[in-house]
């Protein structure tokens, strides 16, 4: 039950997007393309989920960089403890930077347990966003969206437009953002 309605919950994110998260903080669209060759995203978050009064542990690590010819490389790998535990390793297809926003979409290639809710991941498509407020003990932590379930098309939207996704504040990580 709870994977069928987290994966519900992922699903009405990616569609409609959220105009505010629980914390208030979000991720404002930007409909601009942004971020030519050479303006990447990289780094690593520790968040907090929280769902139906249960907190999961999640971490994870990515890198992306626009190339001069136009493809976008890197890769990502997330762990949550969310339903005793998962791993997702993938590709990174698609970056858009604004500022200091990155908005970053994939594709699954490895997934330990191999499915969610009976949907194998291999294969599926991610998106999420980052923010990087900068460094030292003045700026305010980082951002990070969770990682959400998307079609190939909706992945390159998000990179090109940027969903409204809740973002929350990375607990013990560094994300840097370069246009």
């Amino acid at each position: 039950m709870f994977a069928k309605r987290s994966m519900s919950l992922c699903a009405v994110l990616l569609l409609l997007g959220c105009a505010e998260a629980p914390n208030g903080i979000t991720s404002r669209p930007n409909f601009s393309q942004g971020g030519g060759p050479g303006s990447s995203a990289t780094g690593n978050a520790h968040v907090h989920l929280q769902f139906e009064g249960a907190t999961f542990a999640e971490r994870f690590s990515f890198n992306a960089i626009n190339q001069p010819n136009g493809d976008v490389a890197g890769n990502f790998e997330l762990f949550t403890d969310q339903l005793d535990g998962i791993r997702l390793h993938g590709s990174v297809t698609c970056l858009g930077v604004a500022g200091n926003v990155g908005r970053i979409g994939g594709v699954i290639e490895q997934a330990d347990p191999p499915d969610f809710a009976g949907l194998p991941l291999v294969g599926l498509s991610v998106v999420w966003t980052v923010v990087d407020n900068g460094e030292g003990s003045q700026a305010a932590p980082d951002q990070t969206s969770d990682i959400v379930f998307a079609s190939p098309t909706a992945a390159q939207i998000h990179c090109a437009r940027g969903f409204a996704l809740p973002l929350l504040e990375d607990e013990q990580g560094n994300i840097q953002v370069h246009p």
